[in-house]
């Protein structure tokens, strides 16, 4: 599928105009969106619960929707579901959480190509979190080596947005958290 391109108000967000246009809205009451986050303003993620009306069974699957924004109130969004593989996998674990399990690939109760998408596309977004958390975990005393010079963290700058760290010679400097995640710890 590709994209859907249209007016969005300023000040509606994003569910609500996926609502309003129809992409995240379903005729049938079977279906029902159970939680969803924007993500680096790119990327759309969605907990979608569907329950089959014969048998009753239930089935959170995630709904994956690439963003797009222009001049003017224009905004695009293509929309697919994790057994797509996209290529984005940045989803909250918190959305990761609802979803329903799929099979492992030898898993003796009938494995998919669908579900086999679905698993790799959600070991890259558990992947994802768990690198993020990394960097985000150096605490007070690391030793961290960037542009070839050693640092000691010294403690986290008001806002939480950089570190304070110290030089061999004592000098104080800001480092990133994204320049500490790029150094390597030792």
């Amino acid at each position: 599928m590709g994209w859907s391109v249209g007016y969005k108000p300023k000040g509606e967000s994003v569910v609500d105009h996926l609502v309003r246009v129809g992409a995240l809205k379903w005729d049938n009451p079977n279906i029902k969106l159970l939680d969803s986050a924007v993500v680096n303003m790119r990327e759309f993620y969605a907990a979608v619960e569907m329950v089959d009306a014969a048998s009753g069974a239930k089935r959170v699957i995630a709904i994956v929707s690439l963003l797009s924004y222009g001049k003017g109130g224009e905004f695009g969004y293509k929309m697919m579901d994790e057994s797509m593989d996209p290529n984005v996998a940045n989803c909250p674990a918190r959305i990761l959480n609802l979803l329903s399990p799929v099979a492992e690939p030898d898993a003796p109760d009938g494995y998919s190509h669908i579900d086999g998408y679905s698993l790799v596309w959600r070991k890259r977004c558990w992947a994802n979190i768990m690198a993020r958390n990394k960097a985000n975990n150096i605490e007070k005393g690391s030793k961290l080596v960037y542009g070839g010079n050693e640092y000691e963290v010294v403690g986290l700058m008001r806002g939480g947005r950089s570190y304070i760290v110290k030089n061999k010679l004592g000098l104080e400097f800001k480092m990133s958290k994204a320049k500490a995640k790029d150094a390597v710890r030792v």
